[in-house]
This record gives C-alpha cells, structure tokens and sequence, in this order.
C-alpha cells in the first residue's frame, strides 16, 4: 500500500495545475490567417458587380428615375449588405431584387419616396405614389445603409400634403406602424420613430372611424387590399378579412411599444388593449374550426368557407395560438397551396380555383408575389416563435427557392405582378406596366429568414438561419448595418471557405464573437460580450425519416442511430466517441455531409476555442476519456481549427501523466488504483498511437504498443488463449485473485475492446516497429482463441466466452460486432489469414439473425447489448455478476461495431 501513498506524494509535490501555455502550438502546413488579422469585410463588393452589369446590359432602360443604371454599382456598393452563397440563382436574385428596388426611389419636391409602378398609373397619387405595399417597401428598405430614403418616404406619405397625409394614404389597407417599428429594430433610431408617434395614431384612429365594425373587427373589400376579386368576397363587399384585421392588430401593438419608448405609458396601454381586444377576436372569430384555417367572414356573419393565402397573414403578426399550427399541413399540400410555381392565393382543391378569367389582376389563386413574401415571412415566425411539429426549415427553404425560380421571364431575372402557379408564365406577359413591379419583398427574406438575423428590441444579437441541413455548406451576408453596428454572418460547414474554423459564426464590426458548431440559433449578448443562448436546431441537426432498405448495413445502421439520436447526447464520453469514429470510417467510404456533420457538430460544441473539452475533468485520469479523442484527428484534418489541436494535447497530456503499474501499464482510472482493464486498451491505446504518427512523437508509440504487450502478458489464460477482463497488481481487489491479481471470468466485450485495439493501433505502427510483428502475433493468437468459442449454431458469441449455454448466459451483441470488425479488419490488412474471412462473415450473419430487427420505415435495431460491466465497487467479477447486468436494445457500444463490421465486410 505504501506504493499508492508515494503516488498520492508525487501529485501533490507536482501540483498537477496544467495550463495551456504547456501545449504545444500546432501549426498546419497551410497557415491560417489569424481572425484579428483579417479584414473588416469578408466579401469583396467588386466580386459581384458582373451581376449588375449583366443587369444594366439586358434592357433599354426607357425609365430612369434617382438612381439611374449607370449610377446602380455605386449606389449599391454604398447601401446593400453583401451576400454570396453556393446556389448560384440565389445569389443572382438577391442582387437582382437591389437593383430593382434602386429604380423605384423617386426624388419628389417634398423627399426621396418608393414607387409601385414605374410607369405613371391613373389611380396613383401625387408623384405616383401608391400606398399598398408600403408595409413590403419598408421591410425591405430598412437594410439599405443611407435611411434618408425610407426616412424621407414615410414622412412623404404622412406629411407630403403640405403637412398632412397624402390624399390617397386610404386607398389600400397597410401594416406600416408595425413595418416602421420593424424599421426601428435595424436602424435603432427612436428619435424618429418617436416623432412618427402622432402620424400613426391620427391614421389608425381615422382607420377605426372608416373601417370598424361594431363587434369589433375590421372590415375591407378585396381590391383595397390589394388582392381584387378574392373567391371569398368581390370588389364592394364589406367583409372581415384575416388582412386587415392582422394588419390593425400589428399596428396597435406597434403603437404601444412606441409609446412606451416615448415615456407615454397612458397611450401605450389603450393601444396595448386595442392590440389584445383584436388577437381574441382574430383568434375567436376568423378561425374557422372546421376547415382549421383562418377565414374572411362575410357580411352575413358566416365564414366565406375557402382557404386563402391570407389565411396564413395572422403569422406575420406573431398572432395564432399553437393550437393553429394545424394551418400550416396547406402550405405542403399540392391540393392546398402548393403548386410547381410558388404559392396560390387560393386553395387548389376548391371549385371556384382560377375560375374568374385572366390577366385583370385576379386573385382567385395564380401565385401574386405579394402574397408570397407575407407568407415567407409569417413562416420564418411560426418556426421561431411557435411550439410545433408541422412544419420545418426544408418547407421555409422549398417555397424561398420556388419563389427564386418563379422569378425570371424570358431567360432572365424579372419580378411582375403575378404568374401561372403551374407553368410559371407572368400573366401581364410583356406589359411595360408589369415589368419591375415593386410590391413585395424578397431580400428581407434571405436576411430574416434564411439568414436569419431576427430584428429585437434587446441590444441582443439572435440569429436562426433556416437552411437545411445538407442544403449549403456555406454562406455569408456581411456589411449588414443593425443596431450601429455592422454585423457579417457567416455559415461554413467545414471551416475551408472563410477561415473561421467551421460551423455558423457571428462577426461584429469584424471581429468573430460567437459560434457554433452547426446550423441552429444563438444569441450574443453585446453589452455582456458573450453567447447567452445556443442551440443546434432540430431541423438543421441530421435528421433522418427513413432509412432505405437498399443500402449496404453500414448505413443502414448509422442511419437509424442518427434517426434515434438527432442531437447526440452532448458529454464527452468513449460511447460518443465510438459512435463518431465509426461514422468517421462510414464518411471515408460514403463521403456523406449527414455523416460529416454529426462529428462536426459534436466537436465544436462540446470544445471552445481554447481548446478546453466541456465537462472534462483531467485530474480523474480516468482512461475512458480518451476514447472521444480519437475523431478529433479527423476533425482537426477537415477544419484545421487550431482549437481541436489544442484538445487533442490536453488528452495526450493525460496520458503523459497517466497513473501506472510498476511496469508502465496505464491504471484505469485514478480511482482505480494499479488496475488495468481490457477495455482500456481500446479507450487509450489507438489514439496515443495516433497522436505519435500524426504529430512525429515515436515514443508515444512506443508506450501504445506496450499497453497492449502488458495485457498480452499479464492478463492471457495460456490454456483457452483467452484474456481476463481485469489485473489488480496490487492483488487487493475483492474481483482479484490474491495471487494472480486476476479477475475470475472472460467477459467478451471485454475482450473485443482488446482486439478491436489491436488491429487500430497497428494502423499507427510503422513497419519495422519493434513492436509491431509481436502485436500482430497477439491479434492471431486472440483470433484463434475467439475462434473457439463461436457458436457452431448461430455463429455469434456468448457474454461470457467460455461458459457456452451455461444457465443465465445469453448470446450478446456488442462483443459479437467487435469480434466480427477485429477479425475482418485484420483479414483485410493482412495480419491474419485469409480463412478467417468466413469467420468475421458466419458472425456477421449470426448478428443479423439473432440481433437485429427492421421496423416498416427501415429502422434497424440492434438487440441483446449489455448496459455496462465493470470491476469493483460491488462488482465482483463473478459469472453471476456478468450475466446479470442489463441488457439493452441500441446501446451504441454495439451499433457502432456493427457499423464499423459491417463496413469492413463490405455489407
């Protein structure tokens, strides 16, 4: 015992306070320049001129407005955010929808203002103003750097008319108290939007005096909210609309919030009542129980029974219950309002769809771009804000993407007024009057929801992109103006395009202040400087539906353990890092994203950029640890982010001062003095070996492969060939023998994680290794010693080797997928005989019959695992003890053997 209190003397006088500043820095052989030292902007804005080039070069610009054609380049190198992505007609679109938005700024006597219609329209008002989509325009135009154009366009139409409100402002339905407190959220300027404050409650009060029902709602006809001849209603009726109602609700709640900030609590709370009063009645009165959609209401007091787009108009204002997610199955349904070309303004199963004639600006179903941008947006909020399950990013990403490529006419980029929702064709076909029409939003969307900077009134920065997985492995929006600062927000899946090391990052004012490892949301504190919130989405994690039957059983399971474990469990752990060294050698056969990022993801966020592993305790010394280690290899490879190098030392530091035996073998953990176990040898060995190879420290190889001999010499049965699962050398252990030190029993697993070692640290041990002929002398003979007792019958192995079918011992998975991987492995490198193929495949086909189960969406599951076996603690090591221990479906100390088998087996 003396032996342990010296060992207990050496911590203490060494202190064991280790530090980083011991870690050796890794460089990669292609140096990465560092953060601090890069640039402001990431993007280059002359990259993408070709795009306005190309836009100028493709018409006669017969109308020329503020900003002409040749101004357009300079003009948007001043105001636009910069965005380049993979997707070749995103990226065109959205410069494209800049450029044409630069068109419709007018200069009046009286301020910059945004047109509708280039071309002079009768019913316009002064200056061809037309007021329908000023909610869309100022969406949009808030994230152009100079506000004096927005600025000037919202006191054009509340002041334009010699200090009041332009004749027309009443023409169309609007949102724009709520669109100009969404304008507030970017540019953080509340002096104006403070002195706005009369102008929006004279207009809603004037609003309520023209538009207010006695029960409450509001009422409007079709073509005043833009959207003539509905099937719901016509041009005279005077109907309760799902538009207007959502549009007042909006308001008023804006108009409460600007009160507050105006120190007008009085105001702030009629208008927070007025707000609360409309989001029972919208909830209580237009939604339709029946057809589980929000409805127009008829004059008569019966709902006009047909689903419309607008229907879906209440999201954009954060107003249904989550109980009416159910709304949502229409937008995915081809009989509802899904259709090859974007989204119809009527449900596609009803009677009177497209029935009212053509091209007079119908909206009895073709797809209106108006109507598409408020619902994209509505979306983007129901998978923020709301609790659900219907709907997910690869919905919010199809309709974005239908509506890039509704988007072009003739060959090229063009927006109008509205399209065929099967063949794609714009309606008003060439007329001068359709082409550019400015009524909706498109870059707002990529901002807001693709992106997904989500505007908030908290000096927090959020971000939630809604991209899918395996959709994009990279993007940047960057010279973004918000709040005073300006922000870059970069997507890299594998950390090669921007040098930021992979995963979604954050920039402000040029600096990275936030990551994580995946597509999902965060939000960064700028007054704390830190991330308060993290979360990898469940839409963007490696989602899995079904698992087709007709791949090889390496995908097939890793597949199904994703399906069970979207997010894997986030500790560090040697199941873990099982799994993911498996799914590291399924990525180098099936070169997959779905594989790539699941280890990504867990890598980056279980370590910070110090390198530090998250919940990992250094001082346990506990073995096990070290397991995990072994994919940072692969992702140190993949990302060369400096942080995994750093990991990857911190755990060759453990073993650098791993507690050992007399002789040099690793104890188990610090709790378990002078006791190896064979499942060490796998949670050590491979990686130290590993870390030798890749990082030119021989002697760390050297100590690998002499775990491996002690084992060899201190744990082998010379009569059945087999090894013992535990040595005590103290031989104190109530498990150990008091002579031997030895454990009682041969428990299988333990005895493929021995053998499983062996052939991965090989992978390590160059040729001429002093070691190297004898490790392989040792995987041949275990082979044989295994050999022996496989079951003649079903081919796979008992839980405990020798003791057969000896009462209570069952046939067990976890130790049969190691034997089979082990011994494949070793055929195929070459270190065994070529006869102990029909082995690994008489075991592999045991496993699929006695062990696995295929459920009717192509699940496999792995059955008969056991949880857990250990030595001490009440564990004694008895035969009792090993066959009574539970038993568990999925565990992955099996699956991952399986898939690693079945891999080399090629099946």
């Amino acid at each position: 015992m003396h032996r342990i209190q010296l060992y207990f003397s050496l911590l203490f006088i060494m202190g064991y306070s280790l530090s980083f500043s011991s870690v050796a820095q890794i460089k990669s052989k292609n140096d990465k320049v560092k953060i601090e030292e890069k640039q402001k902007s990431v993007l280059q804005a002359e990259e993408f001129k070709h795009y306005v080039d190309y836009f100028n070069n493709m018409e006669d610009e017969n109308i020329a407005q503020a900003i002409s054609n040749s101004q357009a380049w300079e003009w948007m190198k001043q105001n636009i955010p910069l965005f380049e992505c993979p997707q070749q007609n995103f990226e065109e679109m959205y410069y494209y929808r800049w450029w044409t938005l630069r068109k419709h700024i007018k200069k009046t006597p009286v301020g910059y203002a945004f047109t509708e219609f280039l071309v002079d329209r009768s019913y316009a008002d002064e200056y061809n103003l037309i007021a329908c989509a000023m909610g869309h325009h100022t969406m949009e135009a808030r994230w152009l750097h100079n506000h004096e154009y927005l600025n000037d366009y919202l006191h054009v139409w509340y002041r334009g008319n010699d200090g009041l409100p332009m004749k027309k402002l009443h023409k169309f339905s609007n949102w724009t108290a709520f669109a100009l407190y969404q304008k507030y959220l970017v540019d953080n300027d509340i002096d104006y939007l403070v002195d706005m404050l009369p102008d929006l409650l004279d207009d809603y009060r004037r609003w309520e005096q023209e538009r207010r029902l006695d029960n409450g709602l509001f009422w409007q006809r079709d073509v005043q909210d833009g959207m003539e001849e509905q099937i719901s209603g016509g041009r005279h009726v005077k109907n309760a609309r799902p538009t207007i109602n959502s549009y007042m609700y909006g308001n008023a709640w804006a108009i409460s919030e600007i009160a507050a900030l105006a120190g007008r609590t009085d105001l702030a709370d009629t208008f927070k009542a007025k707000a609360d009063t409309l989001y029972n009645l919208i909830n209580t009165k237009l939604w339709n129980p029946e057809s589980q959609f929000f409805e127009t209401v008829k004059e008569a007091g019966n709902f006009a029974k047909v689903r419309e787009e607008i229907g879906f108009i209440p999201w954009y204002f954060n107003i249904p219950l989550d109980k009416d997610s159910v709304a949502w199955k229409q937008l995915m349904d081809t009989e509802g309002f899904n259709a090859p070309y974007g989204i119809t303004t009527a449900e596609r199963r009803h009677p009177e769809f497209r029935s009212h004639g053509c091209c007079q600006c119908e909206w009895d179903g073709a797809v209106w771009p108006f109507a598409t941008s408020q619902t994209l947006t509505g979306l983007a909020n129901y998978l923020n804000h709301f609790a659900q399950n219907i709907a997910s990013s690869d919905d919010y990403f199809h309709h974005l993407e239908t509506y890039v490529e509704s988007q072009y006419h003739r060959g090229r980029p063009y927006i109008g007024e509205y399209l065929d929702e099967v063949t794609g064709y714009w309606l008003k076909g060439d007329q001068e009057r359709s082409r550019y029409y400015n009524h909706s939003t498109f870059n707002d969307l990529i901002i807001t929801g693709l992106v997904g900077l989500r505007p908030r009134s908290d000096l927090k920065i959020e971000i939630n992109p809604l991209l899918p997985v395996n959709k994009w492995d990279w993007f940047c929006l960057d010279n973004l103006l918000y709040q005073g600062d300006t922000l870059t927000i970069v997507w890299d899946r594998y950390g090669k395009k921007y040098d930021f090391g992979h995963g979604l990052h954050l920039l402000v004012n040029g600096e990275k202040v936030a990551s994580i490892g995946n597509l999902g949301r965060l939000v960064y504190d700028k007054n704390a400087g830190k991330v308060i919130e993290c979360e990898v989405n469940m839409d963007n994690t490696a989602k899995v539906d079904e698992v087709p039957t007709s791949l090889n059983w390496s995908e097939r399971m890793a597949l199904s353990t994703i399906k069970r474990n979207p997010v894997l469990y986030r500790s560090w752990g040697y199941m873990q890092g099982l799994l993911l060294t498996s799914l590291e050698q399924l990525s180098n056969q099936y070169p997959k994203t779905i594989y790539k990022d699941y280890i990504l993801s867990y890598a980056n966020d279980l370590i910070d950029d110090d390198g530090h592993i998250k919940g990992y305790e250094i001082d346990a010394f506990n073995i096990d640890n070290i397991n995990a280690g072994k994919m940072l290899f692969h992702v140190y490879a993949v990302t060369q982010n400096e942080k995994y190098a750093k990991a990857i030392e911190l755990l060759a530091m453990q073993l650098k001062w791993q507690p050992q035996t007399t002789d040099g073998g690793f104890w188990h953990k610090l709790k378990y003095p002078w006791q190896m176990w064979l499942d060490g040898a796998y949670m050590a060995t491979p990686f130290l070996a590993q870390y030798g190879a890749v990082f030119n420290h021989p002697d760390c190889i050297e100590k690998a492969s002499e775990q491996l001999l002690l084992m060899n010499m201190h744990m082998r049965e010379r009569k059945t060939g087999l090894l013992y699962h535990g040595w005590d050398e103290a031989g104190v252990q109530d498990w150990s023998d008091p002579k031997t030190g030895l454990s009682s029993n041969f428990w299988g697993r333990s005895i493929g994680w021995y053998m499983m070692a062996l052939v991965d640290a090989l992978d390590y041990l160059p040729e001429g290794n002093n070691n190297r002929n004898e490790i392989i002398e040792i995987l041949n003979q275990t082979t044989a010693a295994v050999t022996a007792f496989q079951d003649e019958e079903t081919g796979v192995w008992y839980q405990v080797l020798d003791k057969g079918s000896q009462a209570g011992n069952y046939l067990e998975a976890s130790a049969s997928c190691m034997f089979v991987y082990a011994i494949a492995k070793g055929v195929n490198k070459g270190y065994l005989k070529k006869k102990y193929l029909k082995i690994a495949n008489k075991g592999f086909d045991g496993i699929l019959k006695e062990f696995v189960q295929v459920y009717d969406d192509g699940e496999v599951q792995l059955n008969n695992v056991c949880q857990v076996a250990g030595l001490g603690n009440g564990r004694d090591g008895s035969y009792a003890y090993y066959i009574n221990e539970p038993i568990k479906t999925n565990d992955l100390k099996g699956t991952s053997p399986f898939i690693m088998a079945a891999i080399e087996l090629g099946r």
